[in-house]
């Protein structure tokens, strides 16, 4: 029986205690000594948006499916519990053990918008990890990035020790390997990062120089170490049928959340091309996934949930080829 971080007298008295305890239906519990790795995925928002992001649905099934990993959830306290936190030194924790995320080999944090980013800081000052990469040692966990505000990561460089540019199904298990290997030859935090810098689509700040025009736009951006790419490429996947983690299982919130209804995910990208659409450009080119896959997927996550209506999701729903054909059907 794991014991909550959390006093009975605190949960009383803060708003919506269900967003601290865990514990939810389909949220993923493991032996701590039996996994190589211990991940803390967090939302830097409420809990009830954070349970509604599909990219941390997806990532959580995804590293769960390991054995060697057992990954995590935090999302940021609402005000009253954060001044609690403080007053009484209550370190930030995961959901699922409740232990605090400053013992954990990796902070993997989803950066989806710009309001977000004090929140950033919020998560790492009440986890007490230094704010800052350069002032971190070998017992702090490698806070990474991702998301789509990870594709202007240079805002946010120096409180991150890596980002991780584009689509999380592609690299992360290289990641996660290299990790392990460093950790077995013995190797230090630099030697990891050395390591993750050659991974595609993984950016270390540390390893590069970056300078600026008057303007605050990058004047020159370049590697400081040997063997450390010039460029960093985005991470896509291609064939939405081999390569896609499909959940079928996703966390039913103990409390109503955002999106409070089963997430399907038709397809990725956007055939419009508008200009303004941060989204419709980063996540091209268009993957439709098939139709029949669909309709399986949403047999299944609805038997796993209990719940009774599907929101299809993607940048512009309308345009998929088979869409008639799915909504007939579901």
């Amino acid at each position: 029986m794991r014991k909550l971080a959390l006093s009975d007298e605190i949960l009383l008295k803060v708003d919506k205690a269900a967003r601290y305890i865990g514990g939810e239906v389909n949220s993923v519990m493991k032996d701590k000594n039996a996994v190589d790795i211990r991940f803390a995925m967090c939302f830097p928002d409420v809990y009830e948006i954070g349970m509604s992001n599909l990219g941390m649905m997806i990532l959580y099934n995804m590293f769960n499916q390991r054995e060697d990993v057992w990954c995590e959830r935090l999302f940021s306290p609402w005000p009253d519990l954060d001044k609690v936190m403080r007053e009484k030194k209550i370190p930030l924790f995961a959901l699922e053990s409740q232990e605090p995320i400053r013992d954990f080999d990796f902070l993997g944090i989803t950066i989806g918008y710009e309001m977000c980013y004090t929140n950033i800081l919020q998560v790492l000052d009440l986890s007490g990890i230094p704010l800052k990469s350069a002032d971190r040692g070998e017992d702090f966990p490698i806070v990474i990035g991702g998301g789509a505000c990870a594709y202007n990561p240079e805002p946010l460089a120096p409180f991150f020790d890596l980002f991780y540019i584009g689509e999380g199904e592609t690299v992360y298990d290289a990641l996660f390997d290299a990790y392990k290997a460093n950790k077995k030859a013995g190797g230090s935090r630099r030697d990891f990062l050395l390591a993750a810098a050659k991974i595609p689509g993984i950016y270390v700040p540390s390893l590069y120089e970056v300078t600026y025009k008057e303007d605050g736009t990058i004047a020159s951006f370049a590697p400081t170490e040997a063997g450390v790419p010039e460029k960093v490429q985005k991470q896509l996947i291609i064939d939405m049928e081999k390569e896609y983690r499909a959940v079928e299982a996703p966390v039913v919130p103990h409390i109503k959340a955002t999106q409070d209804r089963v997430t399907l995910e038709i397809q990725r990208g956007c055939i419009r091309g508008c200009r303004f659409c941060q989204a419709g450009m980063i996540y091209r080119p268009t993957r439709e996934r098939d139709v029949e896959t669909l309709k399986e997927s949403a047999r299944i996550m609805l038997k796993n949930t209990g719940h009774e209506e599907i929101s299809l999701s993607s940048l512009s729903s309308s345009d998929y080829s088979q869409l008639k054909e799915l909504v007939n059907f579901l």
